[in-house]
């Protein structure tokens, strides 16, 4: 049982040790919660129990303001449209400063809020397509490189390492909601606000694999073993 426990822990040092040096930034799950590797950096998600004010927000953003966005840009209501694009706005900022002055950061709560961005400006695009008002390749862009990406973290999640959302990803969200309250309003600067936004999603997106090119580089090193072994 000592010998079995102690093969285990070495072979968890070197797992957290390899994926250290792949990911700095990243967070190892292990079947008691999810443990930091970096103990002095306190921006890392720990785990918390329970769904917390901070989650509900992020929530509102999935099932109260997307169905009322959606609704006031099919109906062409722009003033209101413009009216649910900035509390949606406002409720994603909220729930961090929420989470970190309760102090319930947590995994969760990041999926979370990813999730409701994307869900929401995912929704908002297509509406404004739907409405003529977006341009296709724009659209298509942006779609295919959000599938494209949460499909390497959930690859990177297999390999117990989270791919964090990084400072260029930040900004295209800032850049896309510009971009679709531009729309929403009509102004002129509307179509170079998202073709920015594009611009930005293709390079956010290509730095997320740049990020995870260790973990893939030695994904495709041990299946070409397996190949070569068979």
């Amino acid at each position: 049982m000592i010998v079995h426990l102690l093969t285990h822990r070495a072979s968890e040092r070197e797992h957290s040790e390899l994926t250290e040096h792949c990911f700095p930034d990243a967070t190892l799950i292990v079947p008691y919660g999810i443990v930091p590797y970096r103990e002095e950096n306190s921006s890392m998600p720990v785990r918390h129990h329970g769904v917390t004010t901070a989650n509900y927000i992020g929530l509102s953003r999935i099932v109260v303001w997307t169905p009322i966005a959606i609704t006031f840009v099919l109906l062409r209501m722009w003033e209101g449209a413009f009216l649910a694009i900035c509390l949606s706005g406002i409720s994603d900022i909220l729930d961090g400063i929420i989470a970190r002055r309760e102090e319930t950061v947590s995994n969760f709560g990041v999926f979370l809020d990813l999730t409701a961005d994307k869900v929401f400006v995912s929704a908002m695009l297509l509406c404004l397509l739907y409405a003529q008002l977006a341009a296709f390749w724009c659209v298509l862009t942006i779609l295919l490189r959000d599938f494209i990406v949460m499909g390497l973290r959930c690859f990177a999640a297999s390999e117990a390492t989270v791919l964090s959302a990084d400072k260029l990803g930040g900004a295209k969200i800032v850049v896309t909601f510009a971009a679709i309250l531009a729309i929403v309003l009509h102004l002129r600067v509307a179509p170079y606000l998202l073709i920015a936004a594009t611009l930005l999603t293709v390079v956010s997106g290509l730095g997320q694999f740049w990020r995870a090119r260790h973990l893939l580089r030695r994904h495709l090193t041990y299946a070409g073993m397996e190949r070569e072994l068979r």
